[in-house]
C-alpha cells in the first residue's frame, strides 16, 4: 500500500509547515507569514488561501500530491471560556476568528482540490508521541521541550511554531506508518534549546511561493 503524503500546519500570524511522507528521515519544514498581507484580517485569510492553493497545485505538478492535511486543533470553546473565568487565559475576539478563520480557509482549499483526509489533532497528543509527554510541569516551556526534542532527530525548525508543525506531521505519519512511529520519537533530548526569532519575509525558505513583483 502507498504510503499517504502528509501536510502539517501549525494555523497562526506565523504558520508552521511541515511535508513529507512517513518513511522520510525528516519532513519540510517552512513558514508562512500571514502579516506580511498587512493587518486586516480578511486580507491574511485571503493570502493564507493563495497560499494554501499554490502549496496543493504545486505538489500535484510535481506529482507528490497531499494526501492528508493535519492541523492543531484549537481549545474547545467551553475550555476557553472557563479558563477566561479563572483568568487564566487572556485573548481577543480578533486573535479566536483568526485562527477559526484559518482552519475554515486551509479546510476549503484542500477540499477544492480533492483531499478527502482533513483532520485536526490535539497538540498535545503530538507532542506526546516525540517527546514522551503530554504534559509539562509547572514552569516549564512546551515549545522549548518541543523545539528541543525535534532538533535531537535531527529536523531543523527555524522557529517554535515549524516545531508543532513538525510533531503534528510526527504524529501523522506515525499512525499511517508503524515503522515511522519508531523513527519519529525523540530518545535522547540533550540538544540546546533553539531560540530563533523572525526571518525575514521568505514564505517558503526563498523557493516556493514568493508573490510577484507587481
Amino acid at each position: 500500500m502507498a504510503q499517504p503524503f502528509i501536510a502539517a500546519f501549525d494555523l497562526a500570524t506565523a504558520t508552521g509547515c511541515a511535508d513529507g511522507y512517513p518513511s522520510q528521515q525528516a519532513p519540510r519544514l517552512w513558514s508562512w507569514y500571514l502579516d506580511d498581507a498587512g493587518g486586516f484580517r480578511p486580507a491574511r485569510l485571503a493570502y493564507l488561501w493563495r497560499f494554501c492553493s499554490t502549496y496543493f497545485e504545486q505538489q500535484r505538478a510535481l506529482g507528490q500530491p497531499v494526501d492528508e492535511v493535519v492541523y492543531e486543533l484549537p481549545m474547545n470553546i467551553g475550555t476557553i471560556a472557563n479558563a477566561m473565568a479563572r483568568g487564566s487565559f487572556v485573548t481577543s475576539e480578533e486573535t479566536l476568528a483568526t485562527l477559526r478563520g484559518s482552519i475554515g480557509v486551509l479546510e476549503a482549499a484542500a477540499a477544492n482540490v480533492g483531499i478527502q483526509t482533513i483532520r485536526g489533532m490535539d497538540i498535545k497528543d503530538a507532542r506526546k508521541h516525540v517527546t514522551g509527554q503530554r504534559t509539562f510541569p509547572k514552569g516549564v516551556d512546551a515549545k522549548a521541550m518541543t523545539m528541543r526534542a525535534v532538533v535531537a532527530l535531527g529536523w531543523r525548525p527555524e522557529n517554535n511554531n515549524e516545531s508543532d508543525a513538525a510533531v503534528l506531521w510526527a504524529l501523522a505519519a506515525g499512525q499511517a506508518s508503524p515503522a515511522a512511529a519508531a523513527t519519529t520519537r525523540a530518545v535522547h533530548m540533550d540538544q540546546p534549546t533553539v531560540t530563533i526569532g523572525r526571518k525575514p519575509r521568505d514564505p517558503h525558505r526563498g523557493t516556493l511561493f514568493e508573490e510577484k513583483t507587481k
